[in-house]
């Protein structure tokens, strides 16, 4: 709902989401790890080579009282591009690292495939709606609200607790806006409970209804693991 109301205060904006959210390679997963590996690093230090930072926030995630570091990393835009880097679109990923006492940090785990591509067109820099820990919970919200190019804006705002199993998804936030109509749908996903909430003011015919809908369901709980994540499988009404 709320996500809805936000969505329907910038329709008057075109774009465009048709980009590759296919995330980053394996090979640029290896290099990333290798280079953070049995380091003790500093805020600066976190950066990969050819990536820049689009985000961070520190606070505690692992629940030890110190605080941890989280990061959306951008890469670096290609020199060989023929667009040049401000039409290029550019994978993103994220990276968290656990804090310690003598305020260095270790890296924790990375997230290729976690985050939208960078698009030159989105309104948020990178996409990076609300990107916070708060009580032990890691929220990332992508913001795909564009400024040119398609009828088609959205987000999708995960919601991350460490548990004993892992670093667990415990809600997942999805929603879609279509300009022509400036109506749209959201579904929103409770893992511990299996509740999932649909809001929609969207018929079948892609007109606007009077009322807006509810459909509520209980599925089964669900642990999703940070390991199995994927932003185009798990992003999508």
């Amino acid at each position: 709902m709320k996500i809805i109301a936000a969505l329907l205060l910038v329709s008057s904006f075109t774009g465009s989401q048709d980009q590759d959210r296919s995330g980053l390679s394996s090979s640029q997963v290896n290099a990333i790890v290798a280079s953070f590996k049995n380091r003790k690093l500093s805020e600066n230090d976190s950066i990969p080579n050819g990536f820049t930072r689009v985000a961070a926030v520190k606070a505690d995630l692992n629940q030890d009282g110190i605080d941890d570091l989280a990061l959306i990393i951008r890469e670096k835009p290609s020199a060989q591009t023929n667009e040049g880097p401000d039409n290029e679109v550019l994978h993103q990923a994220v990276l968290l690292f656990l804090g310690n006492q003598a305020g260095t940090f270790s890296f924790w785990k990375i997230g290729p495939h976690h985050f939208v591509d960078s698009n030159p067109n989105f309104m948020e820099e990178g996409g990076v709606g609300t990107f916070a820990i708060k009580k032990g919970i890691l929220q990332i919200q992508s913001s795909t609200i564009v400024s040119m190019g398609s009828w088609f804006a959205g987000g999708c705002t995960q919601k991350w607790r460490n548990e004993k199993s892992g670093l667990r998804l415990i809600g997942l936030t999805v929603a879609e806006i279509d300009r022509k109509c400036a109506c749209g749908e959201t579904r929103d996903m409770n893992y511990l409970t299996g509740d999932e909430v649909r809001t929609s003011d969207k018929d079948a015919h892609g007109e606007q209804t009077r009322k807006i809908r509810t459909t509520k369901a209980r599925k089964s709980p669900r642990v999703i693991l940070w390991e199995e994540f994927a932003y185009d499988t798990f992003c999508t009404l």
